[in-house]
């Protein structure tokens, strides 16, 4: 298994209910939508970088539910 995901194992008993459902609301979107996802532009990789280097720096947006993140990014779960 990765390491990447050893390390979400290990924290994921850490995290609260509503921190568990919006993890996994995130995974399913991901999963749902594999194929974009493994075919991104270089400049959504370049994003993506930048995004990770701002959340180590601690600049990042507080999410704590599903509803507010679907606020912030404008995307519902497919159903």
């Amino acid at each position: 298994m990765p390491t990447r995901a050893l390390d979400l194992q290990r924290i994921i008993p850490e995290l609260s209910e509503k921190q568990l459902d919006a993890l996994y609301r995130i995974a399913v979107c991901f999963v749902d939508e594999r194929d974009a996802f493994d075919y991104l532009d270089q400049g959504q990789s370049d994003a993506i970088n930048r995004s990770f280097a701002e959340i180590e720096q601690g600049k990042f947006v507080g999410l704590s539910s599903y509803e507010d993140m679907v606020a912030y990014f404008g995307k519902q779960l497919k159903k």
